[in-house]
């Protein structure tokens, strides 16, 4: 998928990672929310049972200059 939008928008993506945002969210998912990570370091942390969490293709130009890109 990043590798796609990658080719169509001719710049890099990152994901954004999103928590469910409620009391059942885990520690360490509440931890990663609203960090952006590449989409290599992405696929290493998906795929948890029951995991509500999601992660948001984001073009690099919209991340914020305060966020750090997590590889």
């Amino acid at each position: 998928e990043a590798e796609l939008l990658e080719e169509i928008l001719g710049e890099k993506i990152v994901m954004e990672w999103v928590t469910s945002g409620d009391d059942r969210v885990r520690q360490t998912h509440v931890s990663r929310n609203g960090k952006y990570y590449t989409p290599e370091k992405t696929t290493t942390l998906i795929g948890e049972p029951n995991c509500r969490c999601a992660t948001i293709a984001t073009p690099v130009s919209a991340v914020p200059e305060n966020k750090k890109i997590i590889s």
